[in-house]
């Protein structure tokens, strides 16, 4: 122990006295250090976190998946969680019916307004699988959640508890009007149990009050988590499931012909997407910690060199090889520990920048820490790093050969040729996973700047965006019919009512030029739907399919859409007038090539009695979301003459109204008077996500705009830690070659001349690694390939060019060490020891 206190004290006082060493050290293994740590504080709060259910390592949960595609993973319908609950593999199975709100109305005495809640929509089954269990009052039963008749019951959040009610234990009995049906609060749940769930932003729990058409359709709408019987492992009950899914395959092969079912841990069906991608950021800050490990180790190899003269000495008086290696690796360890002790200050700073720039659906953000596990990380991180760049050095530095090391000193050379040529190495490396990171970042920032000029063909600024929303139970109701496996519904007509009610009083708001209702958020998709031009034929046989946009007049106007030919929607659009269509210009060349729609008839195929539409009018393309390149076919259809059934899987799309205003001045201006004329024609109709559409496009481009900006960090550092890996070899190298120089200049040799000579190596070996790094780019940016829009994961461009700036930075970190040493009088380089 002595010994080892001896030589932490040495090594540290040698690396004080190098501070110029030690602290670009230190920088370098702290940026690598830091960058793992955040990659890896995110996988432990996601992937590596536990849930906190009960018994958690026997709960699963079970998806569908096309039989080609085992690794897919699909939610379920409600017969196939039928036949899963009953299997013997499991002792329960409970269903998450996944997102959904509900609208509290505003109070009695006009104080507190309307409001939409977000819910947690579960069956009792799944209280029971999870071991979910409330801090005050009950959860419901089953006889509460029964099909086609559940009860008015909820449980509360504990925030919702504290900001409604104060904490106060009689809220547990009291009524909430929701969705404008009195509802009793039945219990309270713990704080944070949201979470189990992946809701953190619920306010309630509610049955999962499923209906007969959801229960005899074919859609799939509900996650199923289920607990394993006691013995039974997950292989087993995979067996079973096999069973099930080749018996459900014959009885219903409309809905079940090529399903699959596959059991997995409940991390992995939640994170299977994310983990792909997480892991693939970790493989990108493990590719920075070694050019951090190569730039220290090239460091302490030069390092090395100028202690030849200490090490023989040591030698000479009796010191054993293990006793020097041991000092060295402790000197590497001291160096490590406190490149780490620093970047945990740069990860700390790097998540709170993370969390408070992540969307706040990103799960378990608050677990985003500097916590036990992630120091324990980074503990085994810096004792990896310390013998990734110390090993070498001490080997390499520690050599007993006197004789080699004179006859290398003789010879004028860096400091042994073996020792010359392993820092070369090491720079070739060091460019090529520098290399590698940057045509990654450089893919992504195109794909990102592709996005950021894509032509909508809209124009958006200064327009204001917000949802009026009602519940199923208001706005549909089952025929009890189906089309194509899946329930009919009737559409209430009050909600095309109240829209048209709130449109007209919308109409009224000083400020707002022009006013529209659309049926689906602004650029963020379209529903798809079938139909049949009259009188034409299709020649490849199949049926021709366009995206369907229901709008309200002033909606082409509002969004500054220029009309081609024929006419808009107009007021003259009215349920009882012809139904009409406008098509936009893909739509015209894709179907009518060469020839006018205007005129032509189409009928939607989607419910029975569809009525046919007249084509009034063309638009110009506009895309349905900002990450397409190029506008598909869409029709407009006006809202008000959308058909009285609806299929009910999409119900969502009769339901929700979303709104646009453009105004005269700042669009958020408007929120408070847009919110008065709502609470006029519906006091208990709250006022949703409000914003202006240019904030809904940047927040539809959070995700990515994080992606970006963590690979162009990491890249930066990459190629800031490789360039200075690159001076540093050059620096020394040319150090140690100022006698050759100077006898070089004396015998006639110009400037020129040597400078060519010390430059040809350096660029040997900066070539070696971006060819290296580019072959390495070509196989692993395949990896991003998903995110890239509009560039290929092989984009000569990018490839080129960053291969070119990297390159120049090369250049320049090469090039200056050496006219420094040109600019040495020859007198003094001769006598440069």
């Amino acid at each position: 122990m002595t010994s080892i206190r001896q030589d932490i004290i040495y090594g540290l006082r040698m690396l004080i006295s190098q501070p110029a060493f030690t602290g670009i050290a230190v920088l370098s293994l702290a940026l690598g250090i830091a960058v793992n740590s955040v990659i890896f504080s995110i996988i432990n709060a996601t992937i590596l976190s536990p849930l906190g259910y009960e018994d958690e390592d026997r709960v699963v949960a079970i998806a569908t998946h096309p039989i080609e595609n085992p690794a897919a993973r699909g939610i379920a319908g409600w017969r196939e969680y039928e036949a899963w609950r009953e299997a013997a593999s499991f002792s329960s199975a409970g269903v998450l019916v996944p997102g959904g709100v509900r609208n509290l109305g505003a109070t009695a005495d006009g104080v507190g307004a309307a409001e939409e809640l977000q819910i947690v929509r579960i069956n009792p089954a799944m209280v029971e699988t999870l071991g979910l269990r409330p801090q005050l009052g009950r959860f419901f039963t089953e006889e509460e959640d029964q099909i086609d008749n559940a009860a008015p019951v909820v449980l509360i959040s504990d925030r919702f508890w504290e900001r409604r009610f104060g904490r106060d234990p009689s809220a547990v009995g009291e009524t909430l009007r929701l969705d404008g049906v009195p509802t009793t609060i039945i219990g309270v749940m713990p704080e944070g149990e949201e979470a189990k769930l992946l809701q953190p932003n619920a306010d309630l729990w509610v049955p999962s009050a499923i209906v007969q058409a959801q229960a005899i359709s074919d859609a799939r709408f509900v996650v199923v988590f289920a607990h394993l019987a006691p013995g039974v492992s997950i292989t087993e009950a995979q067996t079973e499931l096999d069973a099930i899914a080749r018996r459900m395959s014959e009885e219903l092969p409309h809905s079940n012909e090529n399903i699959g079912f596959r059991v997995m841990t409940v991390n992995d069906f939640i994170y299977n997407d994310t983990a792909s991608l997480l892991f693939t950021l970790q493989g990108a800050v493990g590719f920075v910690l070694l050019i951090a490990c190569a730039n220290v180790a090239g460091l302490m190899l030069a390092r090395a060199t100028a202690r030849q003269r200490e090490i023989a000495v040591r030698n000479a008086i009796g010191a054993v090889r293990s006793r020097l290696v041991r000092q060295v690796l402790t000197e590497s360890v001291v160096l490590s520990a406190a490149g780490g002790v620093v970047g945990v200050f740069f990860a700390w700073a790097g998540l709170r920048v993370f969390v408070s720039q992540a969307p706040p659906d990103v799960p378990n953000l608050g677990g985003m820490t500097i916590n036990p596990e992630v120091l324990a990380f980074t503990g085994v991180v810096v004792f990896v790093t310390a013998l990734l760049f110390g090993i070498v050095p001490a080997i390499q530095g520690t050599r007993p050969d006197l004789t080699a090391l004179l006859n290398d000193s003789a010879r004028g050379s860096s400091g042994g040729s073996a020792r010359q040529r392993l820092r070369l190495v090491m720079v070739a490396g060091q460019t090529g996973l520098a290399l590698v990171l940057l045509i990654a970042a450089g893919l992504m920032i195109n794909s990102f700047a592709q996005l950021q000029g894509n032509d909508l063909g809209a124009g958006t600024e200064g327009i204001l965006t917000f949802r009026v929303l009602f519940s199923q139970e208001e706005a549909i109701a089952f025929t009890g019919d189906q089309v194509d496996g899946v329930g009919l519904w009737t559409v209430n007509p009050l909600v095309g009512a109240t829209v048209d009610q709130i449109y007209e009083q919308l109409r009224r708001v000083p400020g707002i030029e022009s006013m529209a209702a659309v049926n689906i958020p602004p650029f963020n998709g379209a529903l798809s739907r079938n139909f049949q031009i009259f009188g034409m034929t299709p020649e490849d046989g199949e049926t021709p399919n366009a995206n369907y946009i229901a709008v309200t007049p002033g909606y082409f106007e509002t969004l500054d859409i220029e009309l081609r030919r024929g006419r808009a929607i107009g007021e003259i659009d009215t349920e009882i007038s012809p139904p009409v269509v406008v098509i936009n210009e893909s739509m015209a060349r894709e179907f009518w090539e060469g020839e006018d729609p205007i005129g032509e008839v189409l009928t939607l195929d989607y419910v029975p009695g569809e009525r046919p539409r007249q084509v009034v009018g063309i638009v110009e393309d506009v895309v349905v979301t900002q990450f397409q390149q190029e506008a598909n076919p869409v029709m407009y259809v006006p809202m008000s003459q959308q058909t009285e059934y609806w299929r009910g899987p999409e119900w969502g799309a009769r339901a929700a109204t979303y709104f646009l205003a453009r105004g005269r001045g700042e669009p958020l201006s408007l929120v408070a008077d847009v919110q008065r004329a709502v609470a006029q024609v519906d006091p208990d109709r709250p006022v949703t996500q409000i914003r202006t559409i240019d904030q809904y496009l940047a927040e539809q481009m959070q995700g990515l705009t994080i992606i970006v900006g963590l690979l162009g960090t990491f890249g930066a550092i990459a190629g800031a830690l490789a360039v200075s890996g690159i001076y540093g070899v050059v620096s020394y190298s040319v150090a140690q070659r100022t006698h050759e120089i100077g006898i070089r200049m004396s015998l006639g040799a110009s400037g020129s001349s040597i400078f060519r000579l010390i430059m040809r190596q350096a660029v040997i070996v900066v070539l070696a690694g971006l060819v290296i790094g580019g072959v390495g780019a070509v196989a692993l940016t395949r990896l991003i390939g998903n995110l890239l829009v509009g560039v290929s994961s092989t984009d000569p461009l990018t490839f080129a060019g960053v291969s070119l700036l990297l390159l120049a930075a090369a250049l320049v970190a090469c090039a200056v060490p050496t006219f420094r040493a040109l600019r040495v009088d020859p007198s003094e380089a001769l006598r440069y020891e």
